[in-house]
This record gives C-alpha cells, structure tokens and sequence, in this order.
C-alpha cells in the first residue's frame, strides 16, 4: 500500500513580492492533478484568494488552512483525498529577535491524521523561521524542537525546514528523523530563485524535505521535480510504503 504526495514552497507573496503568481498558480495546479498524489502539503500561500483558488481547481481534496477573510495565516495549506479524522493548526509565535522580513507573517504546522486502508497515518506540513544570521538558527532549533513533540510513529513529515541538509543531518537524522531525498530544492538553476542570488556564487542547498521518525516502519522514496519549474523552489515529490 502507497501514499504519494506532493510538497511545495509556492512562492506567493502579496504585494508584488514574487514573479509571475497567476501563471504558477495554474501551473502549479497543472502539476498536481498530472501527478495525482494523495497527500499535497503546500507552503507559502498566504492569500485566501489563492487558498480559494487551489480548492476550487482541486475539488477532490479535503484542505486544511486558516480561516480569515484576507489572509492564511502561516501561509500553509495541506490538501488530502483521505478526509482528515483529526487536524491541528499550529502557529510559532514571532519572536522579538526575529529578522525584518520574518516579523510581517507567522509560520506554522498543520498536523492531520489519516485513516488509510486500516492503518493510521500521521502528517504533518511545516514551514520554519528563515535563519539571516547565524543566531537566527537558535530559532529554527526552538521551532524543531516543538515539531519533535508532535512526532508520532507513523508520521510523515513534509515542508520547507529552511535548514541546509548538514544541519538537518546533525539536528535530526541523529535524534528521530530518517532523511528522504537529499538533492538540491533551492537552486541557482531554477530561473526564479536566480533572480535574487548574488551574481558571483552559485548555490544550491536542501531545505525542503520528506522526513520519517527513526523508528517507523513506513518505507519513504521522494526527489526534487525540476521540470517544469513552479516557484524559486523546487517541489518534491515522492511515495510512502505502508
């Protein structure tokens, strides 16, 4: 028995802030219904008019996101065709030192639980802190370390850590995660993140990931999906083995 699913940091800010959201939007979309997964965990959709937009063009999903009249907060939705037996919103407070650009929107979790086939499946879409300054990684370990209290044996985690892989290897993969893709999902390849990166580097780094606790029994298999390109991120996508 298999679970796929489908992870992306969208991309959408308000006001200008990214390129071309109409356009990705419906790619986006376009992306989702050809793949077909069970499980979408989408991040950084924060206008309700988009949130509406995806349940619109997706209506075979059951979605979980803020209730507001403008705004989502923590810019998470997470959509699935299993309707949810149970699911939480959660919001990590903005903290007095966090960076300028962090203090305008809260991040979160979305915790759900599925009854697939007989078994129970725990999941879990998040988005953490975006560390500037080195101290800045003090709150993302904050952050990680509320996300550890949430983990179940049978939980599969989705989202955007904003941790590069080495710190996920030394923060996580010792303690009680199991580590799925380990290829770049933000790249100076990808024509929208390219726009914004210092001219004289190239980079590429993992910060979105597909992650099993230590001691699950579920088999997880995921890569980065670089074409076509929805975002400055590349989505992930990937199967769960019950």
């Amino acid at each position: 028995m298999r679970l796929k699913f489908f992870d992306l940091n969208c991309w959408l800010l308000p006001f200008g802030f990214s390129r071309k959201n109409k356009f990705r939007k419906e790619e986006i979309v376009s992306a989702i219904q050809r793949k077909n997964p069970d499980i979408v965990a989408l991040q950084e959709v924060w206008l309700i008019k988009d949130v509406n937009y995806f349940k619109e063009h997706l209506k075979k999903y059951h979605s979980l996101y803020s209730d507001s009249r403008l705004f989502n907060k923590s810019g998470l939705l997470t959509l699935t065709k299993i309707k949810p037996s149970e699911s939480k919103r959660f919001i990590f407070p903005i903290e007095k030192k966090s960076s300028f650009i962090e203090s305008f929107a809260s991040k979160g979790v979305h915790s759900l639980n599925l009854d697939f086939k007989g078994k129970k499946i725990h999941i879990i879409n998040v988005h953490l802190y975006f560390p500037i300054k080195k101290e800045d990684k003090l709150i993302d370990f904050a952050e990680l370390g509320f996300l550890k209290k949430l983990i179940k044996k049978d939980t599969i985690v989705l989202g955007d850590l904003n941790l590069t892989y080495k710190t996920m290897r030394r923060w996580g993969k010792g303690n009680f995660f199991k580590l799925g893709n380990r290829k770049p999902t933000y790249s100076s390849n990808d024509l929208y993140a390219k726009k914004y990166a210092d001219k004289r580097k190239f980079f590429r780094d993992k910060i979105d990931y597909s992650l099993l606790p230590k001691n699950s029994k579920l088999k997880l298999s995921s890569k980065p999906m670089t074409e076509p390109v929805l975002s400055d991120h590349y989505a992930v996508e990937g199967t769960v083995s019950l």
